[in-house]
C-alpha cells in the first residue's frame, strides 16, 4: 500500500512546479524509505493522476491571477478615497477662511 504521506507530498511539489525527481529526491534525502518513493511517483506517473495535478495547477494559478487582478482595484480605491478626502479638507479650509474674512 502507497505511503499516502509521501503521495500527498509529491502531489503538492509537482503542482508548485517541481519536477518529479527533484521531489522524489528531497523525499529519499529527508530520510524516506526509497522504495515507498518510488511507489509514490509510479501512482503519480499515471496519466489520470498527472491529469489532476494538471487541472489543481491550472486552478491554483487562476487564484493568483483573480488575487492579482484585486490588488490594482484595492490601490486604486484607496488612491480615490485619499483625494476625495483631500477634496473636503480643502473645502473645509476654504469655508473656513471665507468665514473668518466675512467677520472682519
Amino acid at each position: 500500500m502507497v505511503n499516502e504521506e509521501i503521495l500527498a507530498g509529491l502531489k503538492n511539489a509537482l503542482s508548485r512546479g517541481y519536477s518529479l525527481e527533484k521531489a522524489m529526491l528531497s523525499f529519499i534525502n529527508a530520510g524516506y524509505n526509497a522504495n515507498e518513493v518510488r511507489e509514490a511517483a509510479t501512482i503519480i506517473s499515471q496519466p489520470t493522476f498527472q491529469q489532476q495535478i494538471s487541472k489543481q495547477t491550472q486552478q491554483a494559478e487562476s487564484q493568483e491571477l483573480q488575487f492579482q487582478k484585486l490588488q490594482p482595484e484595492k490601490q486604486q480605491k484607496s488612491y480615490k478615497d485619499l483625494i476625495y478626502a483631500l477634496i473636503i479638507a480643502i473645502a473645509a479650509i476654504t469655508i473656513s477662511i471665507i468665514l473668518i474674512f466675512s467677520f472682519l
